[in-house]
């Protein structure tokens, strides 16, 4: 058997060894998750960060005449093989290689990472009948907003935490600054473009949302007055998108950590 290329003229810097689980027999083993990991099949076609079990062994091959520090390469790849999250790393990096990676996401063909202001991204979520919004800050990482949406006891919907949201981080961005907002919900976009040229025509009477609404239509106005421009872009989710998933990601962390009326914006009855 003739010898694969790679083996002529590379070396081998590491090899992990995936450890079986141990299961029932008649059982199917489960890939969703675990230690060892690996993402999924094909997941650069939907843009997909799950992370599945390695059902195989895994090498890293680089060319023979590479030098690198092998401690360094050790522990590096030591760490990613015993990676045991359920989804992949998002932590945008716009230097080397890694640049190229972020640049070819949805919101990166569409420039947003070298956007001149503020590139934020929201998400809202219902979780045991209780409403939360959380948003992310690409140019200030440790700025996390997550509040509580109030009026449960009216009924939930998955638009109204979506708004609450948007709200947050046009309270949170100075009105001076120029705002990219990244959003996964078509329906509180559209609301928003109602809203946008229609003069006096268009009205929150009837509207289940006006108190979350008048907050971001009061901020969007204050924008306008000193001058900044204030853009949101539609992203799908679940496709990877960095900024998404992290605002996801602090939005059930702090869900997991049961948070109370105080710790969050509890909007009044009406």
């Amino acid at each position: 058997m003739a010898t694969q290329a790679f083996r002529a003229h590379g070396q081998c810097i590491f090899e992990g060894k995936r450890e079986k689980q141990k299961q029932a027999r008649g059982t199917q083993e489960d890939i969703s998750g675990g230690k060892h990991v690996v993402k999924a099949r094909s997941w650069w076609k939907r843009g997909d960060v799950s992370a599945c079990a390695a059902q195989t062994h895994m090498q890293c091959w680089v060319h023979r005449d590479t030098i690198f520090d092998e401690g360094q390469v050790e522990m590096n790849m030591r760490e990613a093989w015993e990676h045991e999250h359920s989804k992949d790393e998002t932590n945008i990096d716009l230097r080397g290689l890694e640049r190229h990676f972020w640049k070819g996401t949805e919101a990166g063909c569409l420039g947003c990472y070298y956007f001149s202001g503020e590139t934020w991204a929201g998400d809202g979520s219902i979780h045991k009948g209780v409403m939360g919004a959380g948003s992310i800050c690409l140019q200030r990482p440790t700025c996390n907003l997550v509040v509580r949406v109030g009026r449960e006891e009216e009924g939930v919907s998955s638009l109204r935490p979506e708004l609450a949201a948007m709200a947050r981080t046009l309270q949170a961005v100075p009105a001076e600054s120029h705002l990219l907002y990244l959003c996964d919900s078509e329906a509180a976009l559209n609301k928003i473009s109602r809203w946008i040229g229609s003069g006096l025509c268009t009205t929150l009477a009837g509207d289940a949302n006006a108190d979350i609404m008048v907050s971001i239509i009061e901020c969007v106005r204050e924008r306008v007055k000193k001058g900044a421009r204030t853009f949101m872009v539609k992203v799908k989710e679940h496709r990877g998108e960095p900024l998404n998933e992290l605002a996801e990601l602090r939005l059930k962390m702090q869900g997991n950590c049961k948070m109370n009326v105080d710790s969050g914006q509890c909007v009044p009855r009406a």
